[in-house]
């Protein structure tokens, strides 16, 4: 504990005297801003392999500098760029870092392909690992090395072949002029460390697109005239009505930005400017939500404020400019009571529906009972359900949901059922009765099946064999089976015997045989003889 404090006292002691030499002679801007000056020590670096005309270390207080950024050092009049090449080193006080000179720079366009940026570079032979081997390089015909720089959203271009800066695509950077030598890019890496782009040259021809005295390779190829964003704004402006009219039948939370962010008539949208809703007033009869607005509610005839305003934004090349719309809200005619919107909205549904036949059992048929007419909107301040479903088992009611219980086969004779609506509003409840037709199957032809036997007549005692033509499941029957007759059959199958018993007192009776398929009977005459 002792040894912590002992250690944690002199690291804090040499932190001050690091930090008393921050200002001594160290004008240091960040970024190249004239406005954002730091305190902060460059030095020397302390090691054989990297050559301090080039490398340098840089202390500052805390959280003071991240990557990529650039360090301006002015001291007796001379003023020197320095990138920050490594990972922040934080340690007792302070951040340490490594600093890289950069006796260049390079000028691309910047969003516009009007405007020029400058990025100072240093420069390392490529066939050396970064922060280690750079030192003074001869730059000459044929030649071939890398250069770092920062890595943002313009520098971006020179990895990316469809870079948007501010909603304008930028083309990828092929070339670059460096002390009036041009130079093709041959590879990028933006991967090394968070902040750093390190970019691989080679020396390659001057051509007629490069503005030598503007330092811009490729310069006639992608420069634009620049546009006056201001004066297109303002032009935009004017071709948008400055009030609107929301009408008396537009319901609650109903969609009306088309209504109020509106083009006067005979007028065109310019594609290039953004218009999108910014505000509406806080009087709380609009709501806006990720750009639409809607209808708060209604204003009802008694209502006092209906007037509102809402904002509208343009913007393009960074400029914004807002214009305000004026809005009124039409009020209804009459005082309307929650017995006046329950009648309307019942008003606005189907009172009869008809389920098709080619619905199976089980179908959720909730949309085909329970629907509004064509043309309707529902209106959110009245809630409605579905309550209750006829007892006759047709339809069934589970959570809201309407399912058909079965099929209804031809030969039924109920295939209407009902369904009761529920409107709500306030303490108001009204019920509308839904006639729901439930289409029959169609009449099947029953299949042409035949009883055979092997013996017309049946013996008293014996025992005859009988089979119907199908594989289809069969329920065989006999009449007067308790009467003398027995009959013999195996689950469902296809073919049955019928014994006649000895004592029976069927002689010179006819019996009938039945086959139940499918719902069809099919019979079979059986004569009881005595022994022949």
């Amino acid at each position: 504990m002792i040894a912590h404090e002992i250690l944690e006292t002199k690291l804090i002691n040499q932190y001050s005297k690091i930090y008393s030499i921050f200002a001594q002679n160290n004008a240091l801007k960040l970024n190249l801003s004239e406005d954002n000056t730091i305190n902060g020590l460059i030095q020397d670096v302390k090691s054989n392999n990297a050559n301090s005309t080039y490398k340098k270390e840089i202390i500052t207080p805390y959280n003071t500098l991240k990557t990529g950024d650039y360090i301006t050092h002015t001291c007796n009049g001379k003023s020197i760029n320095y990138i920050i090449e490594s990972q922040i080193d934080t340690e007792i006080g302070c951040d340490k870092a490594y600093l890289l000179e950069c006796p260049f720079s390079v000028k691309i366009f910047d969003w516009n392909f009007t405007d020029i940026r400058e990025y100072p570079i240093s420069l390392k032979t490529n066939n050396g690992s970064l922060g280690v081997t750079e030192g003074a390089i001869a730059i000459t015909a044929n030649s071939s090395f890398d250069i770092i720089i920062k890595y943002d959203e313009h520098t971006r271009s020179f990895v990316k072949s469809d870079n948007m800066i501010n909603g304008i695509e930028h083309a990828k950077i092929m070339r670059v002029l460096i002390d009036g030598m041009a130079f093709s890019v041959v590879g990028v890496n933006h991967l090394i460390s968070e902040g750093l782009l390190v970019i691989s040259i080679e020396n390659t021809n001057i051509n007629s697109a490069d503005n030598l005295d503007l330092g811009v390779a490729d310069y006639t190829t992608y420069y634009r005239e620049p546009i006056d964003y201001n004066k297109l704004i303002n032009d935009e402006i004017i071709k948008y009505e400055t009030t609107a009219n929301v009408t008396k039948d537009i319901l609650a939370n109903t969609d009306i930005t088309n209504t109020i962010k509106k083009l006067k008539t005979g007028q065109t949208a310019n594609t290039g400017i953004n218009v999108y809703v910014s505000a509406v007033d806080a009087d709380n009869l609009l709501t806006l939500t990720d750009g639409v607005v809607t209808l708060t509610s209604q204003i009802p005839f008694e209502g006092l404020d209906n007037l509102t305003t809402v904002t509208l934004i343009f913007t393009a090349g960074g400029i914004s400019k807002t214009l305000l719309v004026n809005i009124t809200i039409e009020k209804q005619d009459e005082v309307i009571t929650d017995e006046d919107i329950v009648n309307a909205e019942m008003l606005k549904y189907n009172s009869s529906a008809v389920i098709a036949k080619d619905v199976i059992a089980n179908t959720d048929v909730t949309s085909t009972v329970f629907k509004m007419i064509d043309g309707q909107t529902a209106n959110p301040e009245c809630n409605v359900i579905v309550s209750s479903v006829d007892i006759d088992a047709l339809l069934t009611l589970t959570g809201g949901v309407i399912t058909l219980t079965d099929i209804i086969p031809f030969e039924a004779t109920d295939n209407t059922t009902t369904v009761t609506l529920s409107f709500t509003k306030g303490t108001v409840t009204k019920t509308l009765l839904v006639n729901v037709t439930i289409t029959k199957q169609d009449e099947v032809a029953p299949p042409n099946l035949v009883i055979t036997g092997n013996y017309e007549d049946l013996c008293i005692g014996d025992t005859n064999e009988y089979t119907i033509n199908t594989t289809n499941p069969v329920i065989w029957g006999v009449s007067n089976e308790n009467n003398g007759l027995t009959l013999n059959t195996t689950g469902t199958s296809n073919i049955c015997t019928v014994t006649a018993k000895s004592d029976t007192n069927l002689i010179g009776k006819q019996e009938t045989l039945t086959a139940t398929v499918n719902g069809f009977n099919y019979t079979y005459i059986i004569y009881i003889v005595s022994m022949i």
